[in-house]
């Protein structure tokens, strides 16, 4: 019994403190829509493309502010949203544009939605992509990104 009380407090006093079992992110920060991730070259191809590809069926009043488009992405990747467009759009020819065009394009989108532009384009690797979250651009400076909900924060014990 004693042996069992030795190991269960600490695991327990451990488990009560809401510290995390293990860090949640090994690597750099993520970073987000809001850090400048792209540049105004990007948008300015991507608003050309936009006109020629996608203004048939879209308008960028459909992609200005805070709205539903954030609303639809925040907490995925843009890759999540990459692979959304290339896959779906243009609805007549899906997968038919050129991976930065495709890029540009979202990059037109975030500029319409209000994110700013940086000084570098943003790179098209799916790495590059995968690693930039949106979130709404209302949030607190310095605030986190809403985790996936199969995240695993904390570990509870009884």
């Amino acid at each position: 019994m004693t042996l069992l009380l030795r190991w269960f407090t600490p695991l327990a006093l451990f488990a009560a403190s809401g510290l995390p079992l293990q860090a949640q992110n090994d690597g750099p920060a993520a970073r987000t829509a809001r850090d400048s991730v792209f540049s105004a070259a990007q948008v300015q191809r991507g608003a050309s493309v936009f006109r020629r590809a996608c203004s048939q069926c879209h308008t960028r009043e459909q992609f200005r502010g805070d709205a539903g488009f954030v609303r639809n992405w925040e907490g995925r990747s843009f890759l999540d949203v990459f692979q959304q467009l290339s896959s779906t759009m243009p609805n007549d020819n899906p997968g038919m544009l050129p991976r930065r065009d495709y890029v540009d394009v979202m990059t037109y989108l975030l500029r319409e939605s209000g994110y700013p532009e940086g000084s570098r384009d943003l790179p098209l690797t799916e790495s590059s992509l995968k690693a930039v979250l949106i979130v709404p651009l209302a949030a607190a400076s310095g605030s986190r990104p809403r985790p996936a909900a199969n995240a695993i924060r904390r570990v509870s014990v009884l």
